[in-house]
């Protein structure tokens, strides 16, 4: 799982923000997903920690919804080149 993609021997995909190819997230979702009868109560907080967005019901379908809005809030679009 945390096997060296870089020379200093951490997954680079194992941080806060990314979920696809995260071994650790993608363990934790594998593990959340064989329990039965799931079901998600999610927050997404704003800046004065108030309740910005109420995420529930299907585990995967809400937190992937939260998910999007907090990207709306934190990213930006990159449109130069990566400096390499």
């Amino acid at each position: 799982m945390l096997l060296p993609r870089e020379s200093d021997g951490l997954n680079v995909n194992c941080t806060t923000g990314v979920l696809e190819g995260n071994p650790i997230h993608e363990d934790m979702l594998d593990a959340a997903l064989r329990v039965p009868n799931v079901f998600l109560f999610n927050t997404v907080l704003n800046v004065h920690r108030g309740i910005a967005g109420i995420f529930a019901g299907d585990l995967k379908q809400a937190h992937e919804a939260g998910v999007a809005m907090v990207r709306q809030w934190s990213g930006c679009p990159f449109t130069g080149r990566p400096i390499l």
